[in-house]
């Protein structure tokens, strides 16, 4: 998760470090004294503790799949665990959302979802109903930033896209500059 303020990212978590809400297969935040003392009982080594951070966390660790629509299918079937893990997910996600926006001085044009379970819905409407009135929220669903990334990269390195230097000024035309950020100078 991040802010960005004209085209800069301002603020951001690091999940794969253990930051933010949980994920799909990342823990997010968690109290750190049981993690301490998870490190030090002699039963796991580093490896397998930070793979639990940063692979097997979350909805995964948490009721055994990072797939949303066999979990919805679960919380159909009435798995009442299953709900109780997803909808905290979209509770914490909504959190660091509302975080984000205290960050931005309440100044947020719009909420963009992204990633596979920004497909659900449901997900992306228990999230709305939260921060909504933040600011519009939009999904856009699927897995495909880091390949989006890369395709970028390979671009620019093959010298068929500019290598984008942030201004300050946006570089698509998404949201409007009036009104929220009208004040922010790049």
């Amino acid at each position: 998760m991040a802010a960005h303020r004209a085209g800069r990212m301002v603020d951001t978590n690091d999940v794969l470090e253990g930051s933010g809400p949980f994920a799909p297969n990342r823990s997010g935040d968690v109290p750190l004294k049981p993690v301490v003392a998870l490190a030090f009982s002699g039963e796991h080594d580093k490896k397998e503790i930070m793979g639990v951070i940063g692979k097997t966390g979350g909805l995964l660790g948490l009721v055994g799949t990072d797939d949303a629509i066999a979990i919805n299918e679960r919380i159909a079937a009435g798995d009442a665990w299953a709900k109780v893990v997803y909808e905290a997910m979209a509770y914490q996600t909504a959190k660091a959302i509302g975080a984000f926006a205290a960050a931005l001085k309440g100044k947020v044009d719009g909420i963009i979802l992204t990633g596979g379970v920004s497909n659900d819905k449901g997900f992306v409407a228990y999230i709305e109903e939260r921060v909504g009135w933040i600011a519009p929220v939009v999904a856009y669903g699927g897995d495909f930033e880091m390949e989006g990334c890369a395709a970028g990269a390979v671009r620019a390195l093959e010298g068929t896209e500019a290598v984008m230097t942030y201004t300050g000024e946006p570089s698509w035309k998404g949201f409007q500059m009036e009104g929220a950020f009208a004040d922010v100078e790049g």
